[in-house]
């Protein structure tokens, strides 16, 4: 109980990123995007934990990263921050 209440007191939320709203096309992208990602990087994962691959195979998995578009998913939430960055400045 007393960890819940240091953790609270805190300025994490700063830190967080902000609800972005994505088109329906960035979101179909995007969301084509990470489905790839997410499974390559839960199996990776996975056999980094277990010992069947090295910590050291960091650069290829970096590699495999920009080979599934991840350059373009950060690409799209960049384009969505952005567009709610200026709605910040409107209002």
């Amino acid at each position: 109980k007393e960890g819940v209440s240091v953790w609270a007191q805190t300025d994490a939320d700063k830190h967080l990123m902000p609800l972005v709203v994505m088109t329906e096309e960035e979101n179909e992208e995007y969301s084509n995007i990470m489905k790839d990602v997410d499974v390559f990087r839960e199996e990776k994962l996975a056999k980094i934990i277990s010992g069947q691959e090295s910590v050291d195979t960091i650069d290829s998995y970096y590699e495999t990263l920009k080979s599934l578009n991840i350059e373009r998913a950060i690409e799209l939430k960049q384009q969505a921050y952005d567009r709610y960055l200026e709605r910040q400045k409107q209002q």
